[in-house]
């Protein structure tokens, strides 16, 4: 009985554990879609987004010429996520669709870097604290609380 009841949780458990990432890929996809302007549907696949979007092309485009800094380029990614969570990998995502490169070995510890640096300058906020491979997630504050504090 007991061995059942331990498969039984093991069980329980990896069904939780994928309903979150099932949760957290849902919300991916959300952002992208709103950063792209494109209206939410359960059916629309990333691979389907077109990477020229307009809307993101504006904000992620080269400013007076010069290339933009990686700072911009995540601000201007901020900029239409709203008031939704995100991580560093959906500020990825979001730069790879837009044809932004982040160079560097390792892209995501670069804009995680970024992310903290938004974050000590009151910009954006960590609602999670994530360990292992649950990532830190990140909400922007208003402009309007920003001015409070």
């Amino acid at each position: 009985m007991s061995a059942t009841a331990n498969a039984l949780a093991e069980l329980r458990k990896k069904i939780e554990d994928n309903r979150k990432l099932l949760q957290e890929q849902e919300h991916a996809l959300e952002v992208l879609e709103k950063m792209m302007g494109i209206p939410s549907t359960q059916g629309n696949s990333l691979s389907s987004i077109a990477a020229s979007s307009s809307s993101v092309s504006i904000v992620l485009g080269e400013l007076d010429g010069a290339k933009p800094t990686l700072n911009a380029q995540v601000s201007g990614v901020l900029s239409k996520i709203g008031d939704q969570e995100f991580t560093a990998g959906h500020i990825e995502s979001a730069l790879n669709r837009a044809g932004i490169t982040v160079n560097g070995q390792h892209p995501r510890a670069r804009i995680a870097m970024v992310l903290a640096k938004l974050q000590e300058n009151g910009e954006i906020e960590r609602t999670v604290s994530g360990t292992g491979k649950n990532p830190h997630r990140y909400r922007v504050v208003p402009a309007n609380v920003r001015e409070l504090i």
